[in-house]
């Protein structure tokens, strides 16, 4: 669902009647469309589960998932009570979707590493390594999850153990998967792994118990994005470390929430691109029309330390609103892992920042940089800022063509900025950013997975973001809905395949 500029007209008017669609079915969706089967599987009615939200009901709702993949064509699995269970698995299905109107609880087990969390009593079953996760979805096609209620992973219990901490959702090589109007709350760890092509979230809250673990949620990243096409919308995602995790081209964000006020906490590390390592090769993103509310940082983009031949290029991040960031309002960083930072999160405070960077990353043998270029700012609005940016790139790893347009941070001056081999051009910037250097004119190559040879791109030649779908006014949206009940997919002819997806870690 993205187009290039010859194509733009035409992919806007079938991505308009598209949407159109989802709101004639009354669904939040508006591209992904899973084709799902007309079997109904419910855990309590079919295969016995309890639903009492004690109960380990763990075998019947697996029985349903397993009755799912079997049927011709799938269906729908349904959860309408309070449930608990340990880990589950849909793999190799086409068709299958999870309607979860009332709450899907995660009974704790451990792993063989670490100690239970609760001392004096019997440690619970061991499922082996934390390769296993919660929800486990593998293989799968046409796949939605929806229905208005809520999948706990009961992270309290793991977070003062790294060593054990499952993921909440993990899908891996899917496609078609379609997330709307359900809830994702306290996961061990990371909370959406998302491995799969052609994606949609939309209506969705992914969030924490910041009372929990004294306003901590280590790792609960909100969503980590590893496959192509990806578009999220209309969600909000208030957790413990990256609100998004981008690690694939060809994504669209809008119209989001990205942490909230509710307690004191991290609320999040911002909609982050990386962090990204060798041999990474990622276009065309966007975030735009969106709210941070007292996150870690707003746009914020990370290049592992030491990482060699890769490229991040045609970077949006427009019409955002960053309320009380809590240590800078946009960040780049090239030494991301290396870098020593010690940052008061105190109101009255400002982080310092220290960095060995040009003597590690200067001293690199290999002959294909990390290239970041044409990377655009546009009317962003911050409130309370502490540190308004931190532009810190490096002469191995210059940061080229950056446009900063329309930029406002109050409770700052220009000093507060913080620059490196940042090159580009600022247009209406309070306050401006005096480190920001003239584009220079240079050059470089690397090694493309797409293309498999070298090509050449010039610093010296600004190029503009690609063209996005379903423009709107440049006006900031409220907070995001809350989950709720959502109307059943309809089936319809599978969509067609899509995009070989740029999946790093």
């Amino acid at each position: 669902f993205f187009a290039s500029n010859a194509k733009l007209r035409y992919m806007d008017m079938k991505l308009w009647f598209v949407s159109l669609v989802g709101v004639c079915w009354g669904l939040p969706l508006r591209v992904v469309f899973p084709s799902i089967g007309s079997g109904r599987f419910d855990a309590v009615e079919d295969f016995g589960a309890v639903g009492d939200g004690e109960s380990d009901d763990t075998l019947a709702i697996q029985s349903a998932f397993d009755g799912c993949k079997a049927s011709e064509g799938g269906g729908v699995v349904v959860l309408a009570k309070e449930f608990v269970s340990l880990p589950l698995t849909l793999k190799g299905a086409t068709g299958c979707a999870l309607e979860i109107s009332g709450r899907l609880t995660q009974k704790y087990w451990n792993s063989t590493k670490g100690d239970p969390p609760t001392s004096g009593i019997a440690p619970p079953p061991s499922l082996g390594s934390t390769s296993t996760h919660f929800l486990n979805i593998d293989d799968v096609s046409e796949f939605a999850i929806y229905g208005g209620g809520v999948v706990d992973g009961n992270g309290p219990l793991w977070w003062p153990y790294p060593d054990q901490r499952p993921r909440l959702l993990n899908v891996k090589n899917s496609k078609n998967v379609a997330l709307y109007d359900v809830s994702f709350y306290n996961s061990p760890d990371h909370s959406l792994e998302m491995y799969a092509d052609n994606v949609e979230i939309a209506n969705v809250t992914v969030s924490v118990d910041w009372l929990a673990f004294d306003g901590n949620a280590p790792n609960t990243d909100g969503i980590d994005v590893h496959g192509s096409p990806f578009f999220v919308h209309d969600s909000h995602i208030d957790v413990g470390d990256d609100n998004l995790a981008i690690h694939a081209s060809d994504l669209l964000v809008e119209d989001c929430t990205f942490g909230s006020w509710d307690h004191p906490g991290v609320h999040g590390h911002g909609a982050s691109i990386g962090s990204l390592g060798s041999n990474v090769h990622l276009r065309n993103i966007t975030v735009r029309n969106s709210k941070f509310l007292h996150t870690h940082v707003g746009p914020n983009i990370k290049v592992q330390a030491g990482a060699t031949n890769g490229l991040l290029r045609d970077v949006l991040y427009e019409n955002l609103i960053l309320d009380t960031m809590q240590l800078y309002d946009l960040r780049i960083s090239v030494d991301y892992g290396g870098t020593t930072i010690t940052a008061k999160e105190d109101d009255d405070k400002k982080g310092q920042h220290t960095t060995t960077l040009e003597n590690r990353l200067s001293s690199s043998d290999d002959d294909s940089p990390w290239v970041l270029t044409n990377i655009t700012y546009r009317n962003i609005t911050t409130t309370n800022s502490k540190i308004p940016g931190e532009l810190h790139c490096s002469s191995a790893i210059p940061c080229s063509d950056l446009h900063f347009e329309d930029l406002t941070s109050d409770g700052v001056q220009s000093e507060d900025w913080q620059c490196s081999y940042a090159f580009g051009k600022q247009t209406n910037v309070d306050p401006e950013i005096p480190c920001l250097r003239a584009q220079s004119s240079f050059s470089y190559s690397y090694d493309d997975e797409d293309t498999s040879k070298q090509e050449q791109q010039h610093a010296s030649t600004p190029k503009m973001p690609l063209p996005l779908p379903l423009e709107k006014k440049n006006e900031h949206r409220g907070d995001a809905p809350r989950a709720s009940a959502a109307t059943p997919l309809k089936k319809q002819e599978p969509r067609s395949s899509v995009a070989r997806r740029h999946a790093h870690e």
